[in-house]
């Protein structure tokens, strides 16, 4: 045995007590560290709002991993944003693997609650992503979140009736958008406008401002 292995040998029975304790003490401190780093799982209704809250604060920085880690626990116990947003991470692939099943799940889940579910869920089956319901369903529930407050949803009904040359209906949503300040959307209304008669659009007048009077706090953008 050289010089160098009988002096290590010596060192090791010499010191051996310290150094099996200062690994023992280094194993404790990652254990800590990885106990305090995991989420806690919540139990009472305090505790699951506490986790919808960190993880929307967690999703809305970007942090999508941690997000979904506490997410996870309000979504299982049914808290549609929980839920909603759950089913934003499956289907953008934010901190892990685009899952579309499971983000048609989540939509349909929370549908009735949050009209940005059925957007969503109506977006999935027109883009042939899910056929968890019927095109005809889906175009129903995109009408819905429109008429919910949902502008993006507001839009897309706007776009989708002015291709289909229903001028009617696209009148009637793309002037809701005009308060937008979009020119885009104003060409598209005055477009639609030349293709219905005078009457046809006094009567949407009608309409569209008791629509917007009505729902003038009930806007949703995200």
């Amino acid at each position: 045995m050289s010089k160098f292995w009988y002096d290590l040998k010596i060192y090791f029975f010499k010191y051996r007590a310290y150094l099996v304790g200062s690994i023992g003490i280094l194993a404790l401190l990652i254990s800590g560290i990885v106990y305090l780093n995991t989420p806690k799982i919540p139990v009472t209704e305090e505790e699951f709002n506490h986790a919808l809250h960190t993880g929307k604060k967690l999703f809305d920085a970007h942090r999508y991993t941690e997000a979904y880690k506490v997410l996870i626990y309000p979504a299982e116990k049914g808290y549609p944003l929980a839920k909603y947003l759950m089913g934003e991470i499956y289907h953008d692939g934010k901190g892990l693997k685009a899952n579309y099943k499971q983000a048609a799940e989540n939509y349909f889940a929370v549908m009735n609650e949050l009209p940005q579910a059925k957007y969503r869920l109506a977006q999935m089956v027109l883009h042939n992503q899910t056929d968890l319901v019927d095109k005809e369903k889906a175009v129903n529930l995109l009408a819905e979140a429109a008429y919910s407050g949902y502008v993006l949803a507001q839009k897309d009904m706007g776009a989708f009736s002015l291709l289909s040359k229903d001028y009617e209906q696209a009148y009637f949503w793309l002037s809701v958008l005009d308060n937008n300040d979009n020119d885009d959307i104003k060409k598209a209304r005055d477009f639609s406008k030349a293709r219905i008669s005078e009457y046809q659009v006094n009567l949407l007048d009608v309409e569209i401002q008791g629509f917007i009077d009505r729902n003038k706090n009930l806007s949703i953008n995200e």
